[in-house]
């Protein structure tokens, strides 16, 4: 993130809060893994500090240019790096025996080069408006921002790819702001290159929204990323109270609706119950597959099986008192939803709907006769 595009004083601020926090982390975990990324981290925040320091100094020379670009990618590297150790539970690596690193030092040294050779800052096409850029110039801002937005786009996709790994709320509410702000950098890069290519192509109206939009963007991609590793537990924990209740209630009415259509599908197939105690959701879906198997053997099809259709057949065989006792000489189809979670709860919502319309009465099982539809 090239932070001189923001307002120094806000970026200090926030990468000073971040350095506090991780300091004291660093202090309290003595983990060689924990310590490891938290130096990394803090090793991201002093580049990317120098590199808004740098933002006061008018003069421009080509060793502080170097400098800057120097700053603002191993900044990234770093951030990079702590990330896929932090979300893939990485062990200490040094830096120099990853695997990419000859591509990424060399890739670094020429975006280095060509930003001292052009002789100014490489956001001056973004915030001087009467700034024209030449052909030395232009090949160090594409380069640079182009090898920027790769940080980015391989932080993102960590960060993407670990939103299913964690069990707990707040752990993915934090996961869920850092990939927000990746994906917000990702946007702000891919308009800043788009800025600069819009101009060489004549469309010069772009230039200057383009690069409000990227300030704007910037600013919101640091607050994000030192918001979701700063909130303490504590308060993450009462923020996300009010989704974990309504998941707790979500989940109750899906293992309720699952029950139901338990209760529904084994007075038609009773030889696929084993009497237990404390029936399990996974023993409750085992024995609705299989009294679907049963009861779908028996009939001839040659198409999936709908929600409808089950649910009106289910109907029909409760109303006739009807239970199968043997499977049946058909080759029964797979359901026509690929999930079948979701398809069980579907037909259970709709046998719920016509209890309530009091077409399904209740069935004792002295009322009910083997026999086969």
């Amino acid at each position: 993130m090239d932070v001189s595009l923001i307002d120094p004083v806000t970026v200090s601020t926030l990468f000073l809060i971040w350095a506090a926090y991780l300091a004291y982390r660093l202090r309290r975990d003595r983990a060689p893994m924990a310590r490891s990324i938290f130096l990394k981290l803090l090793g991201s925040i002093v580049l990317e500090l120098g590199l808004s320091a740098s933002s006061y100094f008018l003069l421009v020379s080509w060793w502080m240019e170097t400098l800057e670009i120097m700053c603002l990618h191993y900044s990234l590297l770093l951030l990079y790096l702590a990330s896929d150790q932090l979300v893939n539970n990485k062990p200490y690596s040094p830096l120099t025996r990853h695997r990419l690193f000859p591509l990424m030092f060399t890739s670094i040294s020429i975006g280095a080069t060509l930003g001292a050779l052009c002789g100014c800052h490489l956001e001056a096409f973004l915030v001087d408006p009467a700034f024209q850029p030449t052909p030395v110039y232009v090949a160090s801002y594409l380069c640079n921002y182009g090898l920027q937005l790769c940080f980015v786009v391989f932080t993102l996709r960590l960060y993407w790819q670990s939103l299913d790994q964690h069990a707990a709320l707040t752990y993915l509410v934090r996961r869920l702001m850092c990939t927000l702000s990746f994906f917000i950098a990702t946007c702000s890069l891919l308009a800043i290159e788009s800025n600069l290519l819009l101009f060489l192509l004549g469309e010069k109206n772009f230039r200057l929204p383009l690069s409000q939009i990227v300030a704007i963007g910037e600013t919101l991609v640091v607050w994000l990323l030192v918001a979701s590793f700063t909130i303490p537990q504590e308060v993450m924990e009462r923020a996300v109270q009010p989704v974990e209740h309504s998941l707790a209630w979500r989940q109750w009415l899906q293992h309720d609706l699952l029950y139901s259509l338990h209760e529904k599908i084994i007075q038609v197939v009773p030889c696929v119950h084993l009497a237990y105690h404390d029936m399990q959701d996974v023993r409750i879906l085992i024995e609705i597959s299989d009294a679907r198997q049963i009861i779908w053997s028996h009939v001839p099809s040659t198409h999936p099986i709908t929600v409808k259709e089950e649910a009106r057949y289910l109907l029909r065989l409760l109303q006739q008192n009807i239970i199968i006792t043997a499977p049946g000489d058909h080759q029964p189809f797979a359901t026509r939803q690929g999930n079948v979670m979701k398809h069980n709860l579907a037909v259970a919502k709709r046998l719920k709907r016509y209890v309530r319309q009091g077409h399904i009465r209740s069935v004792s099982s002295s009322d009910t006769s083997p026999s086969v539809p």
